[in-house]
């Protein structure tokens, strides 16, 4: 999986750096409400997958304090919940144990942002004095985080108290957010040289980015197959398919490098069946995707 883990530790002596919860309590308005269904990606984790299972319905939902000072100008919308300006000295909101899924969504209007998300594990009541994110060591979003998800590397991070994780956070470079009950692929064709027009299942992509549905939590489709059709700026044309989808961490936060290199065109033109696979950045061993195509016919 293309990932960047880090792990910070904090330790009981750095409760009062990271700051002390003052009168937010009663704030309900800074209260994220975390979603009633898990990503996929969770249930088979064999940490995370207890994690979620450990959670109740009758759980505190206010009890931890996060801090999120970058990136400094955008929005971070909860999904399904609220959405609060990331300021000069942050945006502070509360959370219990849950999952929250979110986008961080940048002011300029053609910007790209990210999705990602935050779970919150093991909160008790000393737990509960700290201002996650207030510190250096704690903060959720560095620029190095920032970078990476920005370039296409799926970035996760584990804050730990006393040996125990309590915030699992996540993120990439979607532009349309994974709804947490379903599985959702976000294509990336901007990758490809000369390309002048591609088409999913007949409808223009007029970005050269879309979205697929793979799963949903009220229908199972077996290995989905989507047509593809493209055009290039030649005049050539091409049809295949994109298949073989394995949703996982990175493709419910990351978009998927369709960059199918100009050589593979070149041998579709000869009249070979041409076969590219996707994979993460830094996982060349295991595809998340197989695209095939061949010369289109006349």
């Amino acid at each position: 999986m293309n990932s960047t883990r880090q792990r910070m530790r904090v330790g009981v002596a750095a409760v009062a750096a990271m700051g002390i919860l003052l009168g937010l309590a009663g704030c309900s308005s800074n209260v994220v409400k975390p979603v009633s269904a898990p990503y996929s990606f969770l249930d088979g984790d064999k940490d995370l997958g207890p994690s979620w299972q450990r959670m109740t319905v009758n759980r505190r939902p206010d009890l931890i304090s996060a801090c999120i000072t970058s990136p400094e100008g955008y929005t971070i919308d909860f999904y399904g919940s609220i959405s609060r300006e990331i300021a000069p000295g942050g945006a502070t909101v509360r959370m219990g144990e849950g999952l929250y899924p979110f986008r961080l969504i940048p002011k300029e209007k053609n910007a790209p942002g990210l999705c990602g998300a935050m779970m919150v594990v093991n909160v008790n009541e000393t737990v509960a004095l700290a201002t996650f994110g207030k510190a250096a060591e704690t903060k959720l979003f560095s620029e190095d985080f920032l970078a990476k998800a920005r370039s296409g590397v799926f970035a996760s991070y584990t804050i730990t108290f006393d040996g125990k994780p309590i915030i699992y956070y996540w993120l990439g470079n979607r532009c349309t957010m994974c709804p947490p009950d379903e599985d959702t692929v976000e294509l990336d064709f901007t990758g490809i040289k000369d390309l002048k027009e591609i088409r999913v299942n007949g409808s223009y992509i007029e970005r050269r980015r879309t979205v697929v549905t793979i799963n949903t939590s009220k229908q199972v489709r077996a290995n989905p197959t989507f047509r593809l059709d493209m055009t290039l700026t030649s005049g050539k044309t091409y049809t295949g398919y994109i298949k073989n989808f394995r949703p996982n961490a990175f493709t419910t936060f990351t978009s998927l490098p369709c960059a199918i290199p100009a050589a593979l065109f070149e041998a579709a033109e000869r009249g070979t069946i041409s076969k590219f696979s996707v994979f993460a950045e830094t996982d060349k061993e295991n595809a998340v995707a197989e695209i095939v195509f061949g010369q289109g016919k006349s």
